[in-house]
């Protein structure tokens, strides 16, 4: 036992000097399950008709529901991953998106929608406000910043979800 704990008082100095403002180095392996805990159930909070739909197992645990896939953004021939796949739902996320006026949302390679922002161009700058429910169905409001327009994408849920 004794080259294990040397192992890890060496491999937590090392995590204290490259987060030198984090307590989790300092924490119990079960303090740190519940601060993870605490902060997931902190972001579910944001959603309020969540608690409505979440059903307590027999188990005593409560279903999460996942991102059923990878999701990916493609403008012309860059593809950036939004989210992915196993990430716990709801979810949400803001994508700056590179130069180009049609943007496809793939799920594992496969086109789920396609927008085009019309009249961007070089001087525009194209953001994603990304949102997936617990439902898996996805919310994406595509921005131009420089004309302004917005173009919202509604996806329903995959059919099995």
């Amino acid at each position: 036992k004794q080259w294990y704990q040397r192992r890890v008082a060496i491999t937590a100095g090392i995590i204290s000097q490259l987060f030198p403002e984090s307590s989790i180095v300092s924490q119990a392996p079960d303090e740190i399950i519940s601060l993870g805990a605490a902060t997931h159930a902190g972001m579910l909070s944001k959603f309020p008709n969540l608690s409505a739909k979440s059903e307590v197992e027999g188990n005593g645990t409560v279903g999460i529901p996942l991102t059923p896939s990878n999701i990916e953004v493609r403008v012309g021939d860059v593809v950036t991953q939004a989210v992915a796949k196993n990430t716990p739902l709801p979810y949400k996320t803001d994508i700056e998106l590179p130069e180009g006026n049609v943007i496809v949302i793939e799920a594992d390679g496969k086109c789920i929608a396609k927008a085009e922002v019309a009249g961007s161009d070089d001087k525009s700058k194209v953001s994603l406000h990304f949102e997936i429910l617990e439902d898996c169905s996805i919310e994406a409001i595509i921005k131009d910043s420089f004309t302004n327009e917005r173009t919202a994408v509604h996806i329903p849920p995959p059919k099995g979800a």
